[in-house]
């Protein structure tokens, strides 16, 4: 029953930017994470790794484009755990139904470019293109 309110003395700007600087902290920790894991590691084919690579970039992009149109509002903490827990326990049954049984070691390098793609883009919009703007405007 909680609801996320802008402080007024902070503008949406730079809670923006540092949700965005955070996701891209949050990526850089989960890839020294799970490159420790030799399932990453493995390449199962380079034609399916490369097709993994590309479709993660270009779907964390999307996906960052999107949520930042949309501009969801946290309304219960509660309910939107659960929602991220049913949305994650969905993402892994398509992926087993979809993915063939050889490529699923494509699976986790899908999953560190789709938090690459969604964090530079972020961060792009929320950090680097304003500090472009403002150099450009003085």
């Amino acid at each position: 029953m909680t609801e996320l309110v802008p402080q007024a003395s902070a503008p949406v700007d730079t809670e923006q930017r540092s949700r965005s600087l955070r996701a891209l902290l949050l990526t850089v920790v989960m890839t020294s994470l799970l490159s420790v894991a030799e399932g990453v590691r493995n390449v199962v084919s380079m034609e399916a790794t490369v097709a993994a690579v590309t479709l993660g970039v270009v779907a964390g992009a999307a996906t960052s484009s999107v949520l930042e149109r949309s501009r969801i509002r946290v309304r219960n903490d509660v309910r939107t755990t659960a929602a991220a827990f049913v949305s994650a326990a969905v993402t892994a049954l398509v992926c087993w139904m979809v993915v063939p049984t050889a490529l699923l070691g494509t699976v986790p390098q899908f999953g560190l470019a789709f938090l690459w793609g969604f964090s530079i883009v972020s961060v792009t919009r929320d950090v680097i293109r304003p500090k472009l703007v403002g150099l450009m405007d003085t």
